[in-house]
């Protein structure tokens, strides 16, 4: 892509958990998402699950669950309930 490496994981970047912690909070706090969400750590874990198979091209074959936030095998295009969560 460019000529830039991707990571093969998300991550938020070290020094911004110190710098941005309470603008984060208060950002999700004003979003309407779920309590849970309103910590960075939190909110890091959930991005990841989502992206990380992604960049490390773990996704093929798979498809999305929005019920259980988790990748699963897909069959003809559609997510099957024996999955496979991403580490």
């Amino acid at each position: 892509m460019r000529g830039i490496e991707l990571p093969k994981r998300f991550q938020i970047p070290g020094p911004w958990h110190a710098r941005y912690r309470e603008s984060y909070r208060k950002l999700v706090g004003e979003s309407g998402l779920p309590t849970r969400s309103r910590d960075m750590d939190e909110g890091e874990r959930l991005v990841g699950e989502l992206l990380s198979p992604i960049l490390d091209e773990g996704s093929a074959g798979m498809g999305r669950d929005r019920g259980s936030l988790s990748w699963k095998r897909a069959v003809g295009g559609i997510a099957r309930q024996d999955s496979r969560s991403p580490s």
